[in-house]
């Protein structure tokens, strides 16, 4: 089997979820290939998640660490965390995970699997140590972009189905050379020589009992079946995900009258699927949405069950229609009754189809071949490391400075490295891969074909350059050999800045000056434009400390204004502005420019305006804001002044033709730039004239394929054309950019329906501000949010899943006796008011946003307990936590605290901020509550303010004698965990 080795390998497996913690087949796949891998001789250590949520770890784990981080959850739905400083956490965490496990384990080999919620990033420090990865893509949609994926010769995609290549083609990732290896099954487990008997149809379904997957629409054959009297049972085998789903299919059966004939039998593992499959002799899979294959599908072929399926995506793959299975329309209950009624109405094809479906399993996909696959894909990487290793050069694709693929490599890489470093600048590691990135940044620069300069400069090698610029490691001090380096290219931009050689080492050299340290004569006129803003941005806004930059012989450049956009049928090109004198200073709040945004006429609801202007000021300094339908600039000018002193730029969208004949006489274009230029902002716009579908058509074009941050689509309100301007943008959002839409709710038809039925479920943490709805782009690819299911008519009882509600409130245990007085940790003092009135508390209990901060403010104390600004936030979330539970009554406790208020309080209890040191008036607030907790558990008020103290107590601090007896069983087990297993490190 192994052509060039003839020892073990030590294979490194990564996943994000592994079983018996995952939701599907792609953990489930993953840990078979290892498994096979194992029981070959080689040794297999895994590093994944633990998610409690899933289900308990039964046995210990010897070769498995769960110690990575996920920066999402799939409790109750998929969502990802919304804070950009807890994700750069967790992805720094599982960084030096990663590195850790490659210096201790020393893999040969990394087999990786699922990396949603982990990130491309992973895979970093495995190419940097030269270790080969084959990634088993079995998702239709990667988890991450095309540029994504490292130009590496090491690193190799393997598919789950032809499907998923083809998709992956389409969407433009290298995947042309991927080699597909299909998931696999055990067949020999599931396989039973006598083929089931063809007496009656005996139907099996076995997978998430969720909308996406289609029972609802095997539950309309069935009754179907039912009234042209055909005889069968049915068995669905599964996990339901949401509870109404699943509560409308029973009532569904109840009111067709099928509830005695069809089982919900829940999850079932490998075992107990063998023997569910070998009593069934057919096995539906209606999914409606596409699959990369369906494992499902192959395990119950081997038991000599006859697959129905809808086929769609790469689960068409498991069988040949009409052959060895048969294939119908999804979402067509009517089709499905058809194909099911034909079995035993032709019992001699039905069991020819049955053996034709078992020995297609068998011969394709036993996992033993799959695993023979991967293997000679290892062996060949392997082969490829040691001939790179004894060639002492890096790969064509890769040592050529000027190469696409190169450039790709370099700049994520880069990027990577300066988020660490901005998490941890005292990391040794990161600091040493830093000092290389700069190395090499500086020699892309001096490689760099001189007419490309600007181009490259305005793309993402000018933004990677920029973050390192401002990153913070310009100040740590230089090796020896960087200070040469830094003289070198000192030396060489004293050719000019008109000499190309000139420039590129001079743009080389700011990677080395720390702020202050660097100092160009005249720098306004002898710079170009494009990077002048920069320069001084970075080094002329101190006092120079050296001139370190000696002037030029070579006599100044020119100023020169940048050039506009290219332009491209059908956009006019715009001339380039004359730039105002005026230049406006950084305003430090609204109120500061709110008399200039008013004089500018426009249709904005007040308060809008300001809205505006806040959400770009949060935005990065040097973001991306597009704007489609720019009028006379009312919107324009206030999103402008919040780019004031940073690099953040508005690309401008708009015909300025007008929009009906009142308007045809009007230069709308020359008014939107009076009203720019008179307050100092064109700077920071650039006016790209067209209708907004062509121009969003050639965005790579026109800006070098900018990623976006933020989008006010504001243009024609015409449904059709709303839609095809969030359709053309939102590949262009980087995940967590914000998307606008004006004119909602006002009367605007189109807009509305636009944003209801298309926008609104493709975007999270959706908010408005009068006609202004909003929403984010998901940081994972896809909705996080269950998707609508197509409507199983006619089956009206199933409708849409609905998000989780809370159970219904249950009768309260009876008065418990109070415990024994906690005793305060300082003297008793008169208690400070507590909460606000009922009517003034916002619900926390249903503010996902405040619920989804404070559970990721947890998380962060746990990876970091020193970070000043989470401990800070926390105590700030503690109390209004606190001050919530005061206001709830009694007979609501134990509803809320099963709630996601009450898992995510869990959360805070587990993560031992209650250790922190308490202020002032965090001990007055105890007190109270202490006082209040004295007085007795049964007396009101008494049980909400033992739940607001348990988040102050340390777990050695507090103790309520006879606890088992005196607590409310829903609270007690919180209670034991946290404040009587004080010895115990309490992290989830």
């Amino acid at each position: 089997m192994l052509q060039h080795r003839d020892r073990p390998w030590r294979i490194l497996t990564i996943n994000n979820l592994y079983p018996p913690q995952e939701l599907g087949g792609y953990g489930r796949s993953i840990a078979d290939f290892a498994d096979c891998l194992v029981r070959r001789g080689h040794d297999v250590r895994v590093l994944t998640a633990q998610a409690d949520y899933l289900g308990p770890i039964a046995q210990p784990e010897p070769n498995i660490d769960r110690r990575l981080q996920l920066w999402g959850t799939y409790e109750g739905s998929t969502r990802a965390f919304e804070d950009w400083q807890q994700i750069q956490m967790v992805m720094a965490h599982n960084d030096r995970l990663i590195r850790a496990a490659i210096a201790d384990y020393r893999p040969d080999v990394c087999l990786l699997g699922n990396i949603s919620f982990l990130g491309m990033t992973v895979v970093g420090p495995l190419l940097e140590a030269q270790i080969p990865v084959v990634h088993h893509l079995g998702f239709a949609v990667a988890s991450h972009a095309p540029q994504e994926m490292p130009p590496h010769p090491l690193y190799h995609l393997a598919v789950a189905s032809d499907y998923v290549r083809d998709c992956l083609l389409k969407e433009g990732y290298p995947v042309a050379h991927s080699q597909t290896i299909y998931p696999g099954a055990f067949v020999h487990q599931f396989y039973q020589p006598t083929l089931p008997p063809h007496d009656r149809l005996r139907i099996g379904y076995a997978g998430l009992v969720i909308p996406t997957k289609g029972p609802h629409v095997l539950l309309e054959a069935l009754a179907r079946l039912a009234a042209q009297g055909i005889a069968f049972d049915c068995s669905i085998a599964g996990k339901p995900l949401y509870p109404d789903y699943f509560a409308d299919l029973q009532r569904y059966l109840q009111q067709v009258g099928l509830a005695d004939r069809v089982r919900f039998v829940g999850q079932l593992n490998r075992q107990q699927l063998i023997q569910f499959h070998r009593r069934h002799n057919v096995l539906v899979f209606p999914s409606i949405e596409v699959e990369a294959f369906g494992i499902t599908q192959v395990e119950a072929m081997a038991a000599g069950a006859t697959l129905i399926t809808t086929g769609v995506g790469g689960s068409a793959e498991a069988i040949e229609a009409g052959v060895s299975g048969l294939r119908v329309p999804p979402n067509d209950g009517a089709a499905l009754a058809e194909a099911l009624a034909s079995l035993p109405a032709n019992r001699e094809r039905w069991g020819q189809m049955a053996a034709a479906g078992q020995a297609r399993a068998m011969q394709v996909f036993d996992i033993e071949r799959s695993t023979d696959r991967l293997a000679v894909k290892f062996d060949e990487l392997l082969s490829l490391r040691d001939a790179i290793m004894r060639s002492h050069q890096a790969p064509d694709s890769l040592s050529n400075p000027t190469s696409l693929s190169y450039m790709n490599w370099l700049f994520q890489r880069a990027i990577g490295c300066i988020n660490l470093y901005r998490l941890n600048p005292t990391d040794t590691s990161t600091i040493v891969q830093l000092r290389e990135m700069r190395q090499q940044l500086a020699q892309f620069w001096q490689t760099a074909p001189a007419p490309d300069l600007q181009p490259l400069y305005t793309s993402e090698a000018g933004h990677t350059h920029r973050q390192f610029l401002q990153s913070g490691f310009l100040q740590e001090p230089l090796n020896p050999e960087e200070q040469q380096q830094r003289d070198q290219l000192s030396q060489q931009a004293r050719l000019g800045f008109q000499d190309p050689n000139g420039l590129k080492a001079f743009i080389g050299s700011m990677l080395y000056y720390a702020p202050g340290q660097m100092q160009v004569r005249d720098a306004a006129n002898r710079l170009p434009q494009w990077l002048f803003t920069d320069y001084q941005t970075i080094f002329g806004t101190t006092p120079a400390i050296a001139a370190s930059m000696p002037p030029s012989n070579a006599a100044p450049a020119q100023s020169s204004t940048p050039l506009p956009p290219p332009p491209i049928a059908p956009i006019a090109p715009i001339a380039t502005p004359v730039r105002t004198a005026t230049t406006p200073v950084a305003p430090s709040s609204y109120a500061e420019i709110a008399a200039a945004v008013e004089s500018v006429e426009g249709w904005l609801v007040p308060g809008q305006e300001q809205y505006l202007f806040e959400k770009v000021r949060s935005l990065p300094q040097d973001a991306t804001i597009v704007e489609i339908g720019s009028f006379r600039g009312r919107s324009t000018v206030a999103m402008a002044f919040a780019c004031v002193g940073t690099q953040r730029k508005i690309y401008c969208i708009d015909t300025w033709d007008g929009n009906d004949s009142d308007f045809a006489d009007r230069d709308f274009f020359q008014i939107w730039q009076d009203n720019v230029q008179r307050h100092g902002l064109l700077n920071y716009v650039v006016p790209l004239r067209g209708y907004s579908g062509p121009v969003l058509s050639e965005w790579q074009a026109l800006t070098g394929g900018k990623p976006i941050d933020l989008i006010f689509i504001d243009g024609s309100h015409q449904y059709e054309d709303v839609v095809v301007d969030f359709q053309k943008s939102f590949p262009w959002i980087k995940p967590g950019g914000w998307m606008l839409f004006h004119d909602t709710q006002c009367g605007w038809v189109g807009v509305d329906q636009a944003w209801d039925e298309v926008a609104k479920h493709q975007l999270v943490q959706q908010e408005s501000c009068s006609t202004i709805a909003a929403g984010r782009k998901p940081l994972t690819a896809g909705s996080p949010l269950p998707p609508p299911p197509v409507a199983p008519t006619p089956i009206a009882a199933i409708t849409p899943p609905r998000p989780i509600a809370p159970p219904q409130p249950i009768t309260p245990p009876q008065p418990i006796e109070s415990p024994q007085p906690i005793e305060p940790p300082t003297p008793i003092t008169p208690p400070q008011p507590i909460a606000p009135p009922a009517s003034l508390q916002p619900n926390l209990a249903e503010d996902m946003v405040f619920l989804n901060r404070f559970l990721g403010c947890s998380n962060l104390y746990e990876i970091d307990p020193e970070e000043p600004e989470t401990i800070a936030e926390l105590r700030q979330l503690r109390r209004q936590v606190a001050d919530f539970w005061l206001t709830i009554p009694a007979h609501q406790l134990e509803t809320l605290f099963h709630s996601e208020l009450g898992r995510r309080y869990t959360s805070f209890l587990k993560s031992g901020f209650q250790r922190e040191p308490l202020e002032a008036t965090e001990r007055d607030y105890l007190v109270s509550l202490a006082q209040r907790v004295a007085a007795g558990l049964e007396q009101p008020g008494g049980l909400n303010a033992l739940l607001g103290a348990m988040m102050y107590y340390p777990p050695d601090k507090m103790q309520v004698k006879d606890a088992a007896t005196r607590l409310p069983a829903w609270l007690l087990p919180v209670y034991q965990a946290v404040f009587e297993s004080a010895e115990k490190k309490m992290l989830s």
